[in-house]
């Protein structure tokens, strides 16, 4: 609302001035993309956030005195990297803090004050306008807004003491995954939810890990040792595949595909793993496109075991289709 009278009265733009003002917010948030993405995974988040609504609040006080159309829309290229830092950085603060349980809940509520603020700041934006005139909306917006936002402080302070902990906790398997490389695709948020989820299995030589035929319900990656690897497949012939070492990973397959195990994993020494829930697994998936290396791996693997089968790993963030009358499996 507030732009629409800045374009007609003071940048003399009209509406295709409200239009630029627009566009300059969406450079800006491109611009910042890249930077945001790393932010994300700093484990103090409160305090960035805060000056991110500084970046997006203080420069509208530029406008009190500029009549400049390009200069506007410069301003409004650093205040779009202002949005882009909040609303990024308090998602991944919110994933970060709230239990899994609960998250759902939480960003139904969020999104919901979102869209009424937005409904509020455009009933009361007209009414500031006409009785007050833009410049007082222009102190409102740049100067009131940050200063509220001061209020929140202490809470965003012992929100990041938490998460610094919660942080280093799991960090280690963090980078673990980063290094497998089969999720490259995946936000720092989701790595960390990821890297909560999991547990650290030790299992003994001799120990069965997954058995062919078993519902498929956990990803494994193997942080020290070996595993052999068996399948009966379509053949029903039992015969051995390459063993896996260190870095290697395995149980996507069923996950991805929605199908028992295909193949029987056996530790044959002493071994140390990473067990991710397969929902958590899927989740990551789901939430950003599988890598090449992960969906190129696990059709290479399948073929060996079940080479008629069509895989659906490709399409694993499309709708469910109806199964075939028929099934291979």
């Amino acid at each position: 609302v507030q732009f629409v009278v800045l374009s007609e009265e003071r940048l003399g733009t009209g509406a295709d001035g409200f239009g630029y003002l627009l566009a300059g917010l969406g450079v800006g948030g491109i611009a910042a993309a890249g930077l945001v993405n790393r932010m994300a995974g700093w484990p103090r988040l409160g305090s960035v956030i805060l000056l991110g609504m500084a970046l997006y609040c203080l420069p509208t006080l530029l406008f009190l005195v500029v009549d400049d159309p390009v200069v506007a829309f410069a301003i409004q290229v650093l205040r779009g990297a202002g949005t882009l830092v909040v609303d990024v950085l308090a998602i991944t603060a919110l994933q970060r803090s709230l239990p899994k349980d609960v998250l759902g809940r939480v960003f139904g509520a969020f999104f919901t004050g979102v869209l009424a603020a937005i409904s509020l700041g455009a009933l009361v934006t007209p009414m500031v306008i006409s009785a007050f005139g833009l410049d007082t909306s222009i102190w409102l917006a740049g100067a009131a807004l940050p200063v509220l936002c001061l209020l929140g402080l202490p809470f965003l302070r012992r929100m990041d003491a938490a998460n610094v902990a919660r942080t280093a906790e799991v960090e280690p398997r963090v980078q673990v995954l980063e290094r497998l490389g089969i999720l490259t695709e995946a936000s720092r948020p989701m790595l960390e939810r990821m890297a909560a989820d999991a547990e650290e299995v030790e299992a003994p030589a001799g120990t069965v890990v997954i058995r062919e035929g078993e519902e498929a319900d956990a990803f494994y990656v193997l942080l020290d040792g070996q595993v052999a690897v068996r399948a009966r497949g379509e053949e029903s012939v039992e015969r051995d595949l390459p063993p896996m070492e260190s870095g290697a990973w395995f149980g996507e397959i069923g996950l991805l595909e929605r199908i028992p195990r295909t193949a029987t994993v056996t530790a044959t020494v002493p071994s140390r793993m990473l067990r991710i829930p397969g929902d958590a697994f899927v989740d990551a998936l789901t939430n950003a496109p599988a890598s090449t290396a992960l969906l190129e791996g696990a059709r290479s693997r399948l073929s060996r075991t079940h080479p008629h089968r069509t895989p659906r790993a490709a399409v694993l963030d499309r709708p469910e289709q109806p199964e075939p009358a028929e099934r291979p499996d």
